[in-house]
Parts: structure tokens; C-alpha cells; sequence
């Protein structure tokens, strides 16, 4: 990076452990993709930007700092998660002590959850952006340069006088070719620094992409707040040839696609998958979908093109429970989306939770067989956590207690339990979800058959040594 930088966008400080506890080894990381995207805006306005990933990097709060301080550049733009707002705050506070002139900028998804509350409790943040920031931050910038008066800009929360401003909402950006293409050439490696997770990859350098916004569901776990409901995408040109640059100039041979339903489209879908075919590209992929998103025939065509694993937010085996979540489907229809799936040749994996609104033992009991007489190959179970900004957390009373600590919001940490549940409980059955799932002769099986796909024996291998740590966990 050089002198010359005048904003520098920066991935709040987050080691492994903080984010995995024990199982931190097993840590990923991927590229921050909505810092590259305002940086790409932002140097498209004529501004020299930079980019500071301290997670990827593994830098402590005081190594960022240091870094930082050598570059010293007139702003810097924080991201942040939930769990890692707190180091955020560190961060922003040593800055300030050692370059008392420069201006903080907080944005992320926890920043538009809970924009007031963050700006009250955290008093080193200058500015916060308030969802999609492409637009805002290069009027902000041009505004803070002329010195003129915040209140004009849209999508934002400042101090004035002691008082905490809130702007109106930005409007949602309606065509999202006009974003410029990621500007990945200010990381630190895209192909060599980030590790993807586990189950997320086939061939090595991987990377991620995320090719739409929005999300119709309204699963009352989920904050929706950065990119609402309304579902937008790039066209089928645009993730072409942010595909193609990423094989010409990175070396990539696989991607993840981290959109949250990457199938919803269905047209799109197949003008992607039918160019990938047509250009013979050499790339092999994965991707996110929703089971009552997804035409089942569809899934012939993605494994043709490179597709070879496709993953459902699947939640609960339990009817009650997925009523109560307001996911809107039937677990007929989980089955038959699976098992379409299967049939194609693709490996599935299915996200699950365990602590859910209204859940009790034989809500968990029949989510762990429903998986057990699915034809899934994995499963990711995760502890149910109320983010600020979703449904849940507003009325989490309801249901169950709630510790509202931020800092433990990492999807390990137990910090809801339904009414006539324990946390002890609910540790059992996180380590029983995996032990009577995997250690089966039909998902040993399947699993020794993927031993001679590309790349699998080193991930085998990692899943059994996390596996391991997830049962003997106390």
C-alpha cells in the first residue's frame, strides 16, 4: 500500500479464536467482498483507496494499528460483524490516540441492525453507513472533503453537538451491473491468503462470490436489514466476467457461490450455467439454495457446467419448528429437492439449527432422524442465534432467554434457550446432531466414494480431526 491512500477500508480485527472457540483450527476466512465493491466505487470517483484485512492476516488490534498508522490515511472505513464490533471499537479508539485528526467510518451488517444503540455504546465511531454502501460512501467522502454539512447525505448516522444524527434511508440500488467489478487487486492474496471452509471447495485456489442482494424469506432468525427483502441480482454478463477475471488474473479454479438463494433466478441461472458450458471453463463450484426456490431439473444442467455440491438452509426436521421459524416449506418437499440433487451426482449438505423458537427434545430427536433417512452428505448445525435486527431477537421472551452479549454472537456460543430447554441440554444435542448423523455405515460409505474426487482426502481428513472435537467438547 502506499502513502498515497486517503481512505482505507478495513475488515474489523478478528482472531480464530474469538470466532471458533475451540475450534478454531478449523477456521476459514474469505475475501471481504463488500470492502473490494467500495473500493471499486470509491476509485471510480477519483479517490486512491486501500484495503486492510487484519483477519485474513491474522493481525492482532495492535499489529492493525500499527499498520495503519504507517499508511495514515484521512479515513478509514470500518466493517463489522456482530461478534467482532467490540474489536472494532479497540481498534477505533487507538487510532484515535495516535492520529487524533483521522475520521472513523462503522458499516456492516450489526451497524444498520442497530445503528442508535452502536453509536451510543461506541463513541469512537465518527460516521456509521447505513446498508449498502457504494453510493453513500462517495457522497459522504465528497461531502466531509468540502466540508459541508452531513444531513444532505442519505444512509447515514453522525454525531452533531453531542446528538446522534440519523439521515433517511437510502433507497436500495435497483441495477447492480452499475457497481464496477470487485476490486480484489488491493488484497493481500486472493488466492493465497484466505482459506476456504471445509466443505466449501474442491480444488485449490478457491475463492467466493456473492452475484445478488435481498432475500424474499422471512425467517424470523435472519437480518434482512442491509439488503432487504426485495431480491436483486447482477445479470448473467456481469458474473460471467467477474468469473472470467477471477481464472485469467487470480488463477481461481473454484468458487463458492455465498449468495444467500444463488438458484432463485431461474433464467439466470441457466444463461450462466449454459456460457460456462459453451466456454468450457475450467472451474468447479458450489453453491447456496433455497428447497422451495429451486426447480429439481435444474440441477442436471449446474452439475454439467462444474457444479459439484449444492447446500439448503433446511433448519429443522420438525414441522412445528419450521412453522414457527416461517420457513415455508414441507419436508416432502425437502426430500424430494434432495434427493433430485443426488440423482444428479451432486453432494448435498444441509444447515441446521438446534435451540429454536419452541423447540424441545423430540423436536431435536426428529430433526436428527429426518436427516438420518435423507440422502444429504453433510451436515452444519449450528446453535440458533437471535442477531440484533431479526425478528427473534425483538421478541425473544416469547420463546425463551436470551443473553445479549455481542461479543459471544458467533453461532457456537449457546445464548438462546427455549423455554423447558438448558444450555446443557442443548450442548448434548448439538454433539448427538453430528454423532448419529456421520458415524453411519450409509454416510461412511458415501463419504470413501468422495476419496477419489479431486481434493477430498485432505478435507475428509479435516472434517474427522473437527468431528472429533465437536464430540469430546464438554
Amino acid at each position: 500500500m502506499s502513502d498515497k491512500i486517503n481512505i482505507l477500508f478495513v475488515n474489523s480485527p478478528l482472531s480464530s479464536e474469538e470466532k471458533l472457540g475451540d475450534l478454531a483450527d478449523a477456521s476459514s476466512s474469505a475475501p471481504p467482498l463488500g470492502l473490494c465493491y467500495l473500493a471499486s466505487a470509491v476509485r471510480q470517483n477519483g479517490y486512491t483507496p486501500g484495503i486492510l484485512d487484519p483477519e485474513a492476516l491474522k493481525y492482532s488490534i495492535d499489529e492493525t494499528v500499527r499498520e495503519i498508522i504507517k499508511i495514515s490515511p484521512k479515513y478509514v472505513g470500518i466493517t463489522s460483524t456482530t461478534i467482532a464490533i467490540g474489536n472494532a471499537n479497540k481498534l477505533s479508539l487507538l487510532l484515535k490516540e495516535h492520529l487524533p485528526d483521522i475520521k472513523i467510518i462503522i458499516g456492516g451488517a450489526h451497524l444498520t441492525a442497530v445503528c442508535v444503540s452502536t453509536m451510543e455504546r461506541y463513541e469512537s465511531f465518527d460516521i456509521g453507513v447505513i446498508a449498502e454502501g457504494e453510493k453513500t460512501i462517495v457522497e459522504l467522502l465528497e461531502v466531509l472533503d468540502k466540508e459541508k454539512n452531513l444531513d444532505k447525505v442519505d444512509g447515514i448516522i453522525y454525531r452533531k453537538n453531542g446528538k446522534i444524527i440519523r439521515t433517511k434511508p437510502r433507497a436500495f440500488i435497483k441495477n447492480l451491473d452499475e457497481i464496477p467489478f470487485p476490486a480484489w487487486d488491493l488484497l493481500p492474496g486472493i488466492s493465497t491468503v484466505y482459506r476456504p471452509g471445509i466443505a466449501s471447495f474442491q480444488r485449490l485456489p478457491s475463492t467466493t462470490l456473492i452475484t445478488s442482494r435481498g432475500c424474499p424469506g422471512q425467517c424470523v432468525f435472519c437480518d434482512r436489514s442491509v439488503f432487504g427483502n426485495a431480491f436483486r441480482f447482477h445479470s448473467a454478463d456481469y458474473v460471467l466476467e467477474m468469473i472470467r477475471i477471477l481464472i485469467r488474473d487470480y488463477g481461481i479454479k473454484d468458487i463458492f457461490f455465498q449468495d444467500d438463494t444463488f438458484t432463485l433466478f431461474r433464467q439466470r441461472l441457466v444463461e450462466i450455467c449454459e456460457k460456462m458450458i459453451s466456454e468450457k471453463m475450467d472451474l468447479t463450484w458450489t453453491c447456496n439454495s433455497r428447497v422451495e426456490k429451486i426447480d429439481p431439473e435444474i440441477f442436471k444442467l449446474m452439475k454439467r457446467a462444474g457444479c459439484y455440491s449444492v447446500a439448503f438452509g433446511i433448519e429443522s426436521g420438525s414441522p412445528v419448528i419450521l412453522e414457527n421459524l416461517k420457513k415455508k416449506m414441507t419436508l416432502s418437499r425437502i426430500n424430494e429437492v434432495i434427493d433430485a440433487a443426488d440423482r444428479a451426482g451432486l453432494i448435498t449438505r444441509g444447515f441446521f439449527l438446534v435451540g429454536n423458537p419452541g423447540e424441545t427434545e423430540e423436536t431435536i430427536k426428529d430433526t436428527i432422524n429426518f436427516t438420518k433417512k435423507s440422502n444429504l452428505s453433510y451436515v452444519q448445525v449450528l446453535s440458533l442465534t437471535p442477531y440484533p435486527g431479526c425478528e427473534l431477537h425483538d421478541n425473544y421472551k416469547k420463546w425463551g432467554e436470551l443473553d445479549d452479549s455481542w461479543d459471544k454472537m458467533n453461532g457456537r456460543n449457546i445464548i438462546f434457550v427455549p423455554n423447558g430447554l438448558t444450555e446443557e441440554k442443548l450442548n448434548y444435542y448439538l454433539r448427538k446432531f453430528y454423532y448419529d448423523f456421520y458415524l453411519r455405515p450409509k454416510v461412511i460409505l458415501k463419504h470413501i466414494k468422495y476419496l477419489f474426487q479431486p481434493g477430498f482426502m485432505v478435507k475428509i481428513i479435516n472434517g474427522l480431526k473437527m468431528l472429533f472435537k465437536l464430540l469430546i467438547k464438554k
